[in-house]
């Protein structure tokens, strides 16, 4: 017996091709009942809707900080990252930077100069080596 190749999908109510549905074993079909397009337009609407609470409990985990730890700080900062005073006008917020083995906050940075010190593992000496590299050449 040869399965339907379409079915309609229960949240867009559009009939679609079922290559247009994610495997479901369970589902009598072998698809889900909602189609790819409206599962990911659901997804990506909960977690805009989720992102205030999911940066605030991120917040805690990962800083022990809450999110008005965070605004009180990007307010003592002037709004902008404490190294290049660039106000982050991505999409992402400034990032807490912090100490690795001390876990102390020593501020928020961009997106760049988060990576940069990152990159030179947090490290002063490699840092300042860096900055003499550019000022010589």
């Amino acid at each position: 017996m040869k399965k339907d190749s379409s079915k309609v999908c229960c949240q867009c109510k559009l009939l679609k091709p079922m290559e247009e549905f994610a495997i479901e074993k369970r589902a009598s079909t072998g698809r889900s009942s909602a189609c790819k397009g409206c599962v990911n337009k659901r997804r990506r609407e909960n977690r805009q809707l989720n992102a205030p609470k999911k940066r605030s409990s991120d917040l805690k985990y990962n800083y022990g900080i809450t999110s008005v730890d965070y605004d009180i700080l990007l307010e003592i900062q002037g709004g902008v990252c404490a190294i290049c005073s660039n106000i982050n006008r991505g999409s992402k917020p400034l990032s807490v930077d912090h100490d690795h083995l001390t876990l102390e906050i020593r501020g928020l940075l961009c997106v760049n100069c988060n990576f940069a010190i990152g990159s030179m593992h947090d490290n002063p000496v490699l840092l300042r080596k860096a900055a003499s590299y550019l000022e010589g050449n």
